[in-house]
C-alpha cells in the first residue's frame, strides 16, 4: 500500500515537471531563478528620476541592450515599488518581446517574463509601466532579484546590474480653470425691450415726432407761398 502511494507521488511529480517544461518552452524562455552575472547585456529605466505631484501619472520605460557579441531572446524584469505612494495602473509591451509567461503588477511588485520570436541585438524597448501618484514622499522603483536576460540558447547574458528609478512626489497637482462671465444673449426680445425704435411705445413716439416735423415744414412752405 505504502509502495503504491510512493509510486503515485513520483508520477505526479514527473507530470508536474513535464507540464512546467512545456509551458516554459512555449514562450521560448526559461526564467525560474535569479541568474548570476554572465554577460554584458543590461536593462535601462527611463526616466530614472523626476518630480511629480499627487494625482499625476508616471510612465516608466524599460529597455534592454545586448552586449557586443550577444543576442537577446527573452527577458525577465521584476520590480518593487512603494504601494503607499504609487499605484500600479498598467503594463504595455512596446517592443519585440510579446510572448509572455508573466505580465502582472500590483501590491508593490511588477513582473514581466517575455520572449521574442527572433533573437534581438542592440537596444530594444521592452515595456511601458504606468503608475499613478497617491501621496507625497520619495518613490523608488527598483529591479529586483529574479531579473534576467537570456539569449536564443536560453543562456543568461545579463550583466547582473539592477537599475533603479527614484521620483520626488510633491503636493496635489494644480489645474488652472478660467471662468468667464456669462454673456446676455442678443435675442429679439432684448432688442424690443431696450431699443426705442423697436418698442411699440417708442415707435409711436417716433411717428408722432416725424408727423409734427413734416406738418411744421408744410405749414412754413404754405405760408411762404401766400406771402409771395
Amino acid at each position: 500500500m505504502f509502495g503504491k502511494a510512493l509510486e503515485h507521488n513520483h508520477m505526479l511529480r514527473r507530470i508536474k515537471l513535464a507540464l512546467a517544461m512545456v509551458v516554459t518552452l512555449s514562450v521560448s524562455v526559461l526564467m525560474v531563478a535569479p541568474a548570476a552575472a554572465a554577460g554584458n547585456s543590461f536593462f535601462t529605466l527611463n526616466p530614472a528620476s523626476g518630480t511629480y505631484a499627487v494625482g499625476n501619472t508616471i510612465t516608466l520605460g524599460v529597455s534592454v541592450t545586448s552586449g557586443p557579441t550577444e543576442n537577446i531572446n527573452g527577458v525577465q524584469a521584476d520590480f518593487s515599488y512603494p504601494d503607499t505612494i504609487l499605484q500600479y495602473v498598467s503594463t504595455t509591451l512596446t517592443g519585440p518581446f510579446t510572448t509572455c509567461a508573466s505580465n502582472s503588477g500590483g501590491s508593490g511588485t511588477v513582473s514581466l517574463a517575455c520572449a521574442s520570436s527572433t533573437a534581438q541585438t542592440g537596444t530594444q524597448q521592452v515595456a511601458n509601466i504606468v503608475f499613478k501618484v497617491l501621496s507625497t514622499g520619495t518613490a523608488t522603483v527598483a529591479m529586483t532579484n529574479g531579473t534576467d536576460i537570456q539569449d536564443s540558447s536560453l543562456t543568461s547574458v545579463w550583466n547582473g546590474v539592477l537599475p533603479t528609478a527614484s521620483y520626488t512626489i510633491s503636493g496635489t497637482a494644480t489645474t488652472t480653470t478660467t471662468t468667464s462671465s456669462p454673456k446676455t444673449p442678443n435675442t429679439g426680445s432684448a432688442l424690443v425691450s431696450t431699443h426705442p425704435w423697436v418698442t411699440l411705445a417708442g415707435a409711436a413716439a417716433a411717428a408722432a415726432g416725424l408727423y409734427a416735423l413734416f406738418t411744421s415744414i408744410r405749414t412754413r412752405r404754405q405760408s411762404s407761398s401766400t406771402t409771395r
